[in-house]
């Protein structure tokens, strides 16, 4: 590992400094995140298995997306479809008679209201709850995320489309 340009950081493998799989430079913002990734690379044995290798892929499909807008708009697309339609909107209903399904309820009250406390105390964005699978159309507010996903960097939008 070593540094790169800037504030950029590099690993380098056979003393040939990695390229994403589309052959662009790989420029890596912070020290921790190139060891991370040298780590990645490390943990490969005789023969290199791509489908392992995560980060590489995340960090290569962030840094497509900053030379080809089309990507970086499919991506910041799908994010607000997904946030529109997903299911950390959905939740058993609470007064359900079924035992189980009321501690469902409750374990996905309190594994997903903190995303949507910190959606609404942070960007004024109100994601509605649904207890059925037929869904009203999302709060006007989800749009906007639009923005938001404008203004992030290639890796942190790549790192939402990857959770998404």
């Amino acid at each position: 590992m070593s540094m790169c340009h800037g504030p950029y950081w590099a690993v380098a493998l056979d003393n040939r400094i990695i390229k994403t799989m589309y052959k662009d430079p790989m420029p890596i913002p912070s020290r921790a995140l190139a060891v991370a990734l040298a780590e990645e690379w490390d943990s490969q044995h005789e023969k290199i298995d791509l489908k392992t290798l995560h980060l590489n892929q995340m960090l290569a499909r962030a840094i497509r997306a900053s030379h080809d807008p089309s990507l970086a708009a499919h991506m910041q697309s799908d994010i607000q479809r997904i946030l529109e339609n997903d299911q950390i909107c959905y939740r058993e209903d609470p007064d359900s008679e079924n035992t189980y399904k009321r501690a469902l309820a409750k374990v996905q009250k309190e594994h997903t209201q903190p995303v949507h406390d910190f959606l609404k105390e942070r960007f004024d964005i109100s994601l509605k709850i649904w207890y059925t699978i037929y869904m009203d159309p999302q709060d006007i507010s989800v749009k906007k995320i639009e923005p938001i996903l404008d203004s992030v960097d290639p890796i942190a939008l790549n790192s939402l489309y990857q959770i998404t």
